[in-house]
């Protein structure tokens, strides 16, 4: 057990995400932009049948606002990079807390998509490698114990989820108090 996940977590820390310049220049139908999706976020999936994301979650990103309508039913690498980081952010953020977030940039001028996508990338990147890091210390000091391999992966998966929990609190205030202060809400 802990050796498949030290090979997953091998392929995680060098995943790197879909760079500006990896997007695909052209305006892509919807069933095109899934396709592209999936590929692209394979390392997410839990098995080879998950779908990371349909057509039916993009129309829900753009009924609750989070995702501006396809033009022409065509979506740019704008709208790539906003479904990308709803689909990345959703586990741990509202819808509400999304659009709050992502629609932020639109309001301020100066900061453009690519910008904020390319922020949002450098961030997933830190997190990969603090996280990865801290995994392989994880198991290395468990390996140290006498623990079966199933108890020291759940150990490592509720740190990790009581990591997550706090750090989404810590989100949803912050994304509060910017919306009080905004009048976004």
């Amino acid at each position: 057990m802990k050796e498949e996940f030290s090979e997953y977590t091998r392929k995680f820390a060098e995943y790197k995400g879909i760079t500006w310049d990896r997007m695909p220049d052209i305006e892509l139908y919807m069933d095109q932009v899934v396709t592209f999706l999936d590929r692209q976020l394979s390392i997410y999936k839990l098995g080879e049948d998950d779908k990371i994301v349909t057509p039916s979650m993009i129309n829900n990103y753009t009924k609750d606002g989070v995702v501006p309508r396809a033009e022409s039913k065509k979506y740019s690498r704008e709208h790539i990079a906003l479904i990308l980081m709803v689909v990345s952010l959703k586990k741990v953020l509202s819808m509400p807390d999304l659009s709050n977030l992502l629609h932020g940039f639109e309001i301020n001028k100066d900061e453009k998509i690519e910008q904020f996508y390319n922020k949002f990338l450098e961030y997933q990147k830190n997190a990969i490698s603090k996280s990865t890091l801290e995994i392989k210390k994880f198991l290395e000091k468990s390996s140290d114990e006498d623990q079966s391999g199933e108890n020291v992966l759940k150990d490592l998966a509720l740190e990790l989820s009581v990591q997550s929990h706090i750090n989404c609190v810590l989100a949803e205030h912050i994304l509060n108090i910017v919306s009080k202060t905004s009048g976004s809400k």
